[in-house]
C-alpha cells in the first residue's frame, strides 16, 4: 500500500468519544472549520458518546464508530486504517493513540502515513498501564502537541518531553460571541443586584463540585446578592444531590444541567468560577476571556497560563474553599476591581484565538 502524495491530505481524528466536553468541543470546532488542502474524517471509540456526530456530518465530515461493530476496537481500527488509508492519524486520547501509533508504524494505513497526537491532560490522571504505553509508543509521533506548558512537563522521559510543542488550541472568538449575543432563554430569575457566578463543568471528581458548594456557604454570608449556576452533565449524581441539599446556601444555587446556550449564561454571569483540581487548559476559561468576564479559579493546569491572578481574574489553591470563598467576595463586592478584570479579560483574548492553532496543525499535516 502506498500513500499518495497528490490531492488534499486525509486527516483521521481520532477520539475516544464525541461527548459533551470541553476537549470533544474544540476537536469538532477544528474539523468543522477545515483547512485548505487538508480532507478531515473521524473515527472514535464510544458508542454513548456521539454528541457532536450530526454537527460533524451536517458540515460533510464522515464519523466512524468503532466499538459496538461486532469486533473489538482496536481490530475495527486496523480495518478502518486499512479501508480509509489516513496520511496522518491525529490522537486525542492516550490509549487509541497508543494503538494507532502501532498499526500505522506496520502499515495498515499505507506507505507513508504518520502520526500525531495531542495531549489534553497531565499524565499523572491516567492509570500507569496507559502512561505506560503512551511513553513507549509516543515516539512513533511526527508530531506532539499538548494544550498546556503544564501538560506538557507532566510527560516522561525528558527526551520525550522535549519534543512536545506547547499549543493552545483557543476558540473561535466571533462564533463565541455571535452565540453569546444571541437571545438566551432566561434559565432562572435574576434580581437586579445579584452576582452571579457560572460553573460550567460536568460532574467528574477532578472538577471538585463539592468544594465549590462549600466555598459558596461562606460566600453568600458576606455577599447576600450571590448567585452560583452549576451547568454541565450528571448533575443529578446522588452523592452531589445530597451535598446540594445539605448546603446552607442551595437557595442561592441553580442546577441548570446540560446547556447549549453557555456562552449566552457567561455572557449573563459577573464571573467565571472553577473549582478543579486539575485541568487541562478549560475551554470554558477561553469562552470567558472571549467574553470579557473575569474567571475565579484554583490555579491548576493551564488555567495560569490563561488567567494571571490580578490581571484577567483571581487564581487560588485547589481544594480549599476558604480562599476560593474569599476571592468570590472579594469580586463581588468591589465594582473596581471587577470592571478592571473584565477588562484585562477581553484584552487577552487574542491570545486564544483559535485560528493560529489551526494553522499551525494544518501547516503539520501538509507537511509531507
Amino acid at each position: 500500500m502506498t500513500v499518495r502524495s497528490d490531492g488534499p491530505v486525509r486527516v483521521l481524528v481520532l477520539v475516544k468519544g464525541l461527548g459533551l466536553g470541553g476537549a470533544e468541543r474544540l476537536i469538532a470546532g477544528q474539523v468543522t472549520a477545515g483547512a485548505p488542502g487538508v480532507e478531515f474524517s473521524v473515527a472514535f471509540v464510544r458508542p454513548d458518546k456521539q454528541h457532536f456526530v450530526p454537527e460533524l456530518e451536517a458540515a460533510g465530515v464522515t464519523c466512524t464508530v468503532l466499538a459496538g461493530t461486532g469486533r473489538p476496537w482496536p481490530l475495527a481500527l486496523a480495518r478502518h486504517l486499512r479501508s480509509a488509508r489516513p496520511q496522518v492519524v491525529h490522537a486525542h486520547s492516550p490509549l487509541p493513540a497508543a494503538v494507532a501509533r502501532v498499526l500505522v508504524a506496520l502499515g495498515f494505513a499505507g506507505r507513508g502515513a504518520r502520526t500525531a497526537y495531542t495531549e489534553h491532560n497531565r499524565w499523572s490522571a491516567y492509570r500507569w498501564p496507559t502512561r505506560i504505553v503512551n511513553a513507549l509508543t509516543m515516539p512513533l509521533d511526527r508530531t506532539i502537541w499538548a494544550v498546556s506548558d503544564e501538560a506538557k512537563g507532566s510527560v516522561h522521559p525528558g527526551r520525550l518531553r522535549r519534543r512536545v510543542q506547547p499549543l493552545h488550541h483557543g476558540v473561535d472568538l466571533e462564533a463565541t460571541r455571535a452565540a453569546a449575543a444571541a437571545e438566551p432563554t432566561p434559565p432562572v430569575a435574576v434580581d437586579p443586584g445579584d452576582t452571579v457566578f457560572v460553573h460550567i463543568a460536568n460532574r467528574r471528581p477532578e472538577k471538585a463540585h463539592e468544594v465549590l458548594i462549600d466555598a459558596f456557604d461562606r460566600v453568600v454570608p458576606e455577599l447576600p446578592g450571590a448567585r452560583l449556576w452549576l451547568v454541565g452533565q450528571r448533575l443529578d449524581d446522588p452523592a452531589l444531590v445530597a451535598h446540594l441539599a445539605a448546603a446552607t446556601s442551595a437557595e442561592r444555587i441553580d442546577v441548570l444541567g446540560y446547556r447549549s446556550d453557555g456562552p449566552s449564561l457567561i455572557a449573563r454571569a459577573q464571573a467565571v468560577v472553577l473549582s478543579s483540581d486539575h485541568e487541562g487548559l478549560p475551554v470554558v476559561v477561553m469562552e470567558a476571556l472571549a467574553l470579557g468576564r473575569p474567571v475565579v479559579s484554583t490555579s491548576v493546569g493551564g488555567v495560569p497560563e490563561a488567567v494571571r491572578d490580578g490581571v484577567e481574574g483571581l487564581l487560588v489553591p485547589p481544594r480549599d474553599p476558604a480562599a476560593l470563598a474569599a476571592a468570590m467576595v472579594r469580586l463581588g463586592s468591589d465594582p473596581e476591581l471587577a470592571e478592571r478584570l473584565a477588562a484585562g479579560a477581553a484584552r487577552r483574548a487574542e491570545a486564544f484565538d483559535a485560528a493560529p492553532a489551526q494553522q499551525a496543525q494544518a501547516a503539520a499535516y501538509l507537511d509531507r
